[in-house]
C-alpha cells in the first residue's frame, strides 16, 4: 500500500515532486484529509523508517550474495586441468581413463564459468547441462590399481624374492668391483700404508717418552740438582725451609717444580713464603741450575736483593762474588748497601770488579758516572775531583750568561759540596769507624779519629754556609742570585784545606794513640840491679 501511494503521488497527485510531499496544504493520499503538523511529523518518521529498513535489507542481501559467490569460488578453485606429470602418468597407465578425466575437467571448468557469468554478469547467461559423472569408472580404475599393488607387495615380501634381490645386489657389487679393480687396488695399498702410520704414531706416543724422561731426570739430573740447591740454600741461610724438587713429564716435556716439603699444601712457594724468602729461594734455584750446567756462560741478574734484610744482602753479595770467580756476573741494582757489600767482598776475595753507575745531574738521572762509583759510594778523593771539575764547568756557564743553566748547576754543586762535608765527618773525623751502608764497625781505625775543637768548629761553620744554598727553600731576604764562581771556589778551598788538615791530624793522632796500645818500656837502672 505504501509503495502504491508513492507511485500515485509521483505520477498523478504531485507529479514531479519527491515522495512524500508534506506541505501545509498537502493531503493524505489515502483519506484525502489535510495533513496537520502532527500528521506531517509522523509521516516523516515513517518514511525515514521505511527507507532505513529497505537499506538494511539491501545491504544484508548484498553481503549474503558476496559470501555465496566467495564460497562458490573457493569450492571450485580445485577444478584445474591435470598437471603435465599426472597427465603423462595416466596416459601411460590407462589412456582411456586419462581421456575420461581430461574431458570431465574441461566440461567442469566450462560449467563453472557459465555459473559465475550467470551470477555476477550483467546480462542473463545461458547455463548448459552439468558434466556427466565419471567417478564410478575412475573408482573402478583405482580399485584395479590397489589390487595390482597388493599382489606386487606380496611378491616383493616373499622369501624367494628377497633371496633373488640379495643375489642381484651381490652380482652388481662384484661387477662394479671388477670395473674399478685398478683404482681399488691402489686405494687398498694406501689404506695399508695409513694403518702402518697409525701404528707407528701410537708407538711414538708421549707416554713412553714422558716415562723415560722422568726416569732419566731422576737418575742424572734430580740428584745433582738437589745437592746443588742444598748448597745454595745454605749459602743464603734459607736451608731451614723444607724445599722439595718435584719432577714430572707431560706430553714428552719435562717439568720441575719446587714444593714445600712435609705439608699437605699443594700451592706454589710464592703463596707460602714471604716476599724476601721467595726471592732468596728463586735466586738459590737459579744459581743451582747454573752450577749443574756445563760451561761457564755469563749470567745477568736484575735487583737480586729486593725485599731482603741486610744480613741476607751481605750473603747474596758474597755468593755472587764467589760465582764471579768462575764466570762473568752482571748485576743491576739500586741498593747501595748491597753495592757496598759486593765491593768490599770483591776486594777481600780479589775478584775483578767493573763498576758502572748512572748519576743524577742538574737535568735529572741518566748520565754515566765517569769513574764508575755512584756518588753515595765515592770517597773524599773522588768527590773532591768531581767538585773541582764541576767548578770549572760553572765558570764557563757563568761567563756565557746563561743564568738558568748556571742556577741549576750551582745548586747541584752546593748539594754535593754539603754531602762531601758530611762524608768528611764520616771518613775523616770518625776515620771510617762507622760508615753508612756498611753494617760492621771498624774499631781498628778508631785511633785515627779526630775530634779537635777547632776542626769541629770549622766543619760546623762551613756546613752552615753551604746549607744556605742547598737542602732548603732559600728565603727571599737572601736574594735571588747565586754566588759567583770566585766565591764558590773559596768555599771549595775551605773544604780542601779542612780535608788536608784532618788527614794530618788523623795521622798524628794515630801515631800518638798507637803508643798507648803498648805498655811503656821498662828501664832497669844499675842501682835497681844491685
Amino acid at each position: 500500500m505504501y509503495e502504491a501511494a508513492r507511485a500515485y503521488s509521483e505520477q498523478f497527485a504531485y507529479r514531479g515532486r519527491e515522495f512524500p510531499v508534506i506541505d501545509e496544504d498537502s493531503k493524505c493520499l489515502l483519506c484525502q484529509q489535510p495533513l496537520g503538523n502532527e500528521a506531517q511529523d509522523r509521516f516523516r518518521r515513517f518514511n525515514a523508517f521505511v527507507a532505513g529498513e529497505v537499506a538494511r535489507k539491501v545491504e544484508s542481501s548484498k553481503t549474503n550474495w558476496e559470501a555465496s559467490v566467495l564460497a562458490f569460488r573457493l569450492a571450485t578453485q580445485a577444478i584445474v586441468p591435470l598437471s603435465a606429470t599426472l597427465d603423462s602418468l595416466l596416459k601411460s597407465e590407462n589412456e582411456q581413463i586419462r581421456n575420461l578425466i581430461v574431458d570431465f575437467l574441461a566440461e567442469a571448468i566450462s560449467y563453472r564459468g557459465q555459473i559465475e557469468q550467470f551470477v555476477v554478469g550483467d546480462d542473463v547467461a545461458y547455463i548448459g547441462d552439468p558434466p556427466k559423472n565419471c567417478l564410478p569408472k575412475v573408482d573402478a580404475f583405482l580399485e584395479d590399481i590397489r589390487t595390482s599393488i597388493a599382489a606386487a607387495e606380496a611378491i616383493l615380501t616373499s622369501d624367494e624374492n628377497l633371496r633373488l634381490r640379495n643375489e642381484l645386489a651381490e652380482l652388481q657389487a662384484r661387477q662394479l668391483l671388477n670395473q674399478n679393480k685398478q683404482q681399488i687396488t691402489v686405494r687398498l695399498s694406501q689404506f695399508r700404508g695409513i694403518a702402518k702410520l697409525i701404528e707407528a704414531m701410537k708407538a711414538c706416543g708421549t707416554t713412553g717418552i714422558s716415562t723415560k724422561g722422568t726416569e732419566l731426570i731422576k737418575q742424572y739430573v734430580t740428584g745433582e740438582f738437589e745437592s746443588a740447591l742444598a748448597s745454595e740454600t745454605a749459602s743464603l741461610s734459607i736451608d731451614n725451609i723444607p724445599l722439595r724438587l718435584i719432577s714430572s713429564s707431560s706430553k714428552g716435556t719435562p717439568k720441575h717444580q719446587l714444593k714445600i716439603d712435609q705439608t699437605t699444601f699443594s700451592g706454589n712457594t710464592s703463596t707460602i713464603l714471604s716476599e724476601g724468602e721467595h726471592r732468596a729461594v728463586a735466586l738459590a734455584t737459579f744459581l743451582a741450575e747454573q752450577s749443574t750446567r756445563p760451561g761457564s756462560a755469563p749470567i745477568v741478574i736484575d735487583d737480586p736483593v729486593s725485599s731482603l734484610d741486610h744480613v741476607r744482602r751481605q750473603q747474596v753479595a758474597s755468593r755472587l762474588t764467589q760465582e764471579a770467580q768462575k764466570r762473568q756476573v752482571i748485576v743491576f741494582t739500586h741498593d747501595l748497601l748491597f753495592y757496598t757489600a759486593a765491593c768490599f767482598d770483591a776486594a777481600e776475595k780479589q775478584v775483578a770488579l767493573t763498576r758502572i753507575a748512572l748519576m743524577r745531574g742538574p737535568e735529572g738521572y741518566g748520565t754515566v758516572e765517569p769513574d764508575g762509583d755512584p756518588w753515595a759510594a765515592k770517597l773524599l778523593g773522588r768527590r773532591r775531583a768531581w767538585l773541582e771539575k764541576q767548578l770549572s764547568r760553572l765558570k764557563t756557564i757563568y761567563e756565557s750568561g746563561n743564568s738558568d743553566q748556571y742556577e741549576k748547576e750551582a745548586k747541584f754543586f752546593y748539594d754535593r759540596l754539603r754531602e762531601t762535608w758530611e762524608r768528611l765527618i764520616e771518613e775523616g773525623l770518625f776515620a771510617n769507624v762507622v760508615v753508612r751502608y756498611r753494617p760492621s764497625v771498624q774499631t781498628r781505625t778508631l785511633p785515627e779519629a779526630v775530634l779537635d775543637d777547632s776542626i769541629v768548629a770549622r766543619v760546623y761553620n762551613a756546613m752552615s754556609i753551604v746549607s744556605e744554598y742547598t737542602a732548603h727553600d732559600r728565603p727571599a731576604a737572601a736574594g735571588a742570585s747565586w754566588p759567583n764562581p770566585t766565591i764558590m771556589e773559596q768555599h771549595l778551598k775551605d773544604l780542601v784545606k779542612c780535608i788536608d788538615e784532618v788527614k794530618r791530624e788523623s795521622k798524628a793522632a794515630g801515631d800518638r794513640r798507637k803508643k798507648l796500645e803498648q805498655p811503656p818500656t821498662a828501664v832497669i837502672t844499675s842501682k835497681a840491679a844491685s
